[in-house]
């Protein structure tokens, strides 16, 4: 377990990366911007990737184990998204906020008043994190109670120990398996793990 704060990135506008760099670069994500095409394309492609999880860290390992690949070259890229029928990502065109290490509570509300807004978010079907990097945030008002604090955390141990154990049972599946396979077996985990996962949306 990490603790983590919430942050807040201004991605960009119209013709300004904003913050994307930024992110890319606390984040240790190799991914760049493609200066030979556009800034929207720029854009739907780090969406895209965003979603995934489908990029490589600094160290040369992917970020989401389920991956054993991943395209390169934006034009390559963006023919898969449209070819999966995933045309969120082309809904950003304007003002670009990424909110990272927030909860699933915090994107709901997002969505729930979702008027003029676009939304691409981390999967929990697609991606699936290291066990011992799973980042949490804890609210002041948990942080100032010392008996809330270890109940919270006696509970996210147990968690974590139950998904150590679940990718012990499904390691061959895990390392072997097909891309389909492993999904099921991120989605079936999912409820497991749903309240220590980090999260990260762009609107």
């Amino acid at each position: 377990m990490i603790t983590v704060e919430p942050k807040f990135y201004l991605i960009g506008s119209p013709n300004d990366t904003g913050e994307m760099i930024t992110f890319l670069e606390e984040n240790d994500i190799q991914w760049r911007l493609d200066p030979n095409i556009s800034w929207a394309e720029n854009v739907f492609e780090f969406a895209g990737r965003l979603c995934y999880a489908s990029w490589k860290k600094e160290d040369g390992e992917f970020e989401n184990l389920n991956l054993k690949g991943i395209r390169t070259g934006n034009a390559i890229y963006l023919k898969n998204i449209i070819e999966s029928k995933h045309g969120s990502v082309f809904e950003h065109g304007g003002l670009i906020l990424l909110f990272t290490n927030v909860s699933r509570v915090f994107t709901h509300e997002l969505v729930r008043h979702r008027a003029g807004c676009a939304y691409s978010q981390t999967s929990g079907r697609f991606v699936r994190n290291a066990v011992n990097g799973i980042k949490i945030w804890f609210p002041d008002i948990l942080v100032n109670n010392s008996s809330a604090m270890r109940a919270i955390r006696k509970a996210i141990n147990s968690l974590e120990d139950a998904t150590w154990e679940l990718e012990k049972v499904f390691k061959q599946q895990l390392e072997e398996g097909s891309f389909e396979e492993k999904k099921e077996l991120v989605q079936s985990s999912f409820l497991l793990s749903l309240s220590i996962h980090r999260h990260q949306k762009a609107c």
